[in-house]
This record gives C-alpha cells, sequence and structure tokens, in this order.
C-alpha cells in the first residue's frame, strides 16, 4: 500500500509520510463501542462500514441511534488523525461491520 503524507504540524512541524503497517481489524459494533486493537505507534485511521451503516463520535461520547455521524455502508469512508481512543462507533442497523486500518 503507497504511503501518505499527514499534516502534524503540532508534532513535528512539518509533515510526516505515514503508512498503513498499523495494522487492520474488523468489529462488529453492536453496542457503542471504542476502537480495538489500537496499535502503540498509531497515528490515523481509516474507517468504513459493511454490510450495514454505523455511527461514529470522535469526542468520546457514545453515538445512539439518532446522534453522531452517520456512514453509509460501503460508500462513506472517514481518515482520521486524532485522539484514536476517543473515537466510538455504533451500528445504525443490525450486522454491521466496521473495517478499520490503522496508519503509522
Amino acid at each position: 500500500m503507497a504511503d501518505f503524507t499527514l499534516p502534524l504540524a503540532r508534532e513535528t512541524g512539518g509533515y510526516q509520510p505515514i503508512t498503513a503497517s498499523g495494522g487492520y481489524v474488523q468489529m462488529t459494533p453492536t453496542t457503542a463501542v471504542a476502537l480495538t486493537s489500537i496499535p502503540a505507534t498509531a497515528v490515523a485511521v481509516l474507517l468504513q462500514c459493511e454490510t450495514q451503516d454505523c455511527r461514529i463520535r470522535f469526542d468520546a461520547t457514545v453515538p445512539t441511534s439518532s446522534t453522531g455521524f452517520l456512514l453509509t455502508k460501503a460508500v462513506d469512508k472517514v481518515f482520521y488523525a486524532g485522539k484514536l481512543s476517543n473515537i466510538r462507533v455504533l451500528e445504525a442497523a443490525s450486522g454491521s461491520k466496521l473495517n478499520v486500518q490503522y496508519f503509522e
């Protein structure tokens, strides 16, 4: 997989290449959950819902069936560089799967 360039001016004073070697996880968020298996070196994440829609929040607040960002299955993708442990995900419909790719 190709490297990406992510602006991390606050931490590094410039740009830093990142790679997708941080790991991959597929989750089934039947209840509101935090991301699992976050590598200590991860600085960003790519999220995509599969089979059913998901709801997601980035402020450590639990999403509900009517709050949080709606990620449409197999269409919406979110690339997030921030405090990964604050991400919370909930399935919007039964049977949702969340694909998670960590970047370091």
